[in-house]
């Protein structure tokens, strides 16, 4: 008994289509590696700022915490402070002197 071959032949595909899908994959290889290494620098960063806004949050909370403790306990000697200190004030009866040759 003969068997019958059935001719399938092979068509030739094009080296330049190869090629082609070949670079195609290549560069999307290329693409993908580079996104991630950009966000992975990305993420470094924020990680870096997150840490900083932490630390910046847990101080304003310590300030805040402090501020609180001063208004519950006097709040007449907290604003007295605060004008001699932070606003300049002084006492009407009060003579202020200043050190000008620092300038």
């Amino acid at each position: 008994m003969k068997k019958h071959r059935l001719n399938h032949e092979k068509k030739p595909k094009g080296i330049l289509s190869s090629l082609v899908l070949r670079l195609g994959v290549f560069a999307a290889v290329i693409v993908c590696i580079a996104m991630i290494i950009s966000n992975q620098a990305t993420l470094a960063e924020k990680q870096q700022e997150l840490a900083a806004l932490q630390e910046e949050k847990a101080k304003l909370q310590a300030e805040n915490v402090r501020l609180a403790r001063e208004l519950e306990s006097d709040e007449y000697s907290y604003m007295e402070n605060y004008a001699l200190n932070y606003l300049n004030y002084a006492y009407p009866n009060e003579r202020r002197f200043y050190d000008t040759s620092r300038n």
